[in-house]
């Protein structure tokens, strides 16, 4: 027996298959990687940036920055700098901060001047100028790569962010997040900001040897970038 298909049905088969087009296309589009971080307007926290600011960026970040925002928990902020004090050698530090509550969410649910009076603790540590350089080089590599992304973003509430930046007065500022789905490059970048963060937690013994694999893993990353950043000036 032969089938046919009547006009009137095939018009009604192209209109149900189209309907679903754009359901199929956006499913596919959540989960396309982008291997390069997003622009991020820090002015979009309102008030409340001040208070992260002043909270958890105690030092200079000349050399990198991130700030790891959860979606529950406090925030925390990793800063390396070089310091330039007298005539002593250059030598570089890694900083870190921790809020014991979520600044974000009381500043929500509470109140912005509950959210000052949390507090921070801090911890500081001295990092091998072989591996600081190494890290400034990835920071910048990624930065300089920052694009707009080309698909939608899925809401940040429940899931933690990560804001990369290099914090020069004399230079125009870069803030930029990771998209809905990165790629090897940044999987390799907030794997080394979480390593910075391990390292100044770190017992002292152990620090010679992480920061020995933090400055393979950013050469690493560097290595791998298309635009093969230079190393930055000091």
């Amino acid at each position: 027996m032969k089938l046919s298909i009547t006009p009137m049905l095939l018009l009604r088969l192209m209109t149900v298959s189209l309907s679903f087009a754009p359901c199929l296309l956006r499913a596919e589009v959540a989960y396309v990687s982008e291997d390069h971080l997003v622009p991020k307007n820090p002015a979009t926290d309102g008030a409340l940036r001040p208070v992260l600011e002043k909270k958890l960026f105690v030092t200079p970040a000349d050399c990198a920055s991130v700030l790891i925002r959860p979606p529950e928990t406090g925030e925390a902020a990793v800063a390396l700098y070089k310091s330039r004090a007298g005539n002593i050698p250059d030598r570089f530090f890694v900083t870190v901060t921790k809020a014991d509550k979520n600044i974000d969410m009381t500043a929500n649910v509470d109140s912005l001047e509950a959210a000052k009076k949390i507090k921070v603790t801090q911890c500081d540590a001295e990092i091998a100028k072989t591996a600081a350089l190494a890290i400034c080089a990835a920071w910048k590599a990624m930065l300089e790569r920052t694009q707009e992304s080309h698909f939608y973003a899925r809401p940040t509430l429940h899931r933690e962010e990560l804001e990369f930046s290099i914090r020069r007065k004399s230079e125009a500022e870069i803030f930029a997040t990771v998209p809905n789905r990165g790629g090897r490059s940044v999987s390799a970048l907030i794997k080394l900001a979480k390593q910075l963060e391990g390292y100044c937690n770190a017992p002292a013994a152990t620090r010679r040897s992480l920061a020995n694999r933090i400055e393979h893993d950013a050469k690493r990353l560097v290595a791998s970038d298309p635009g093969k950043a230079t190393s930055p000036k000091q």
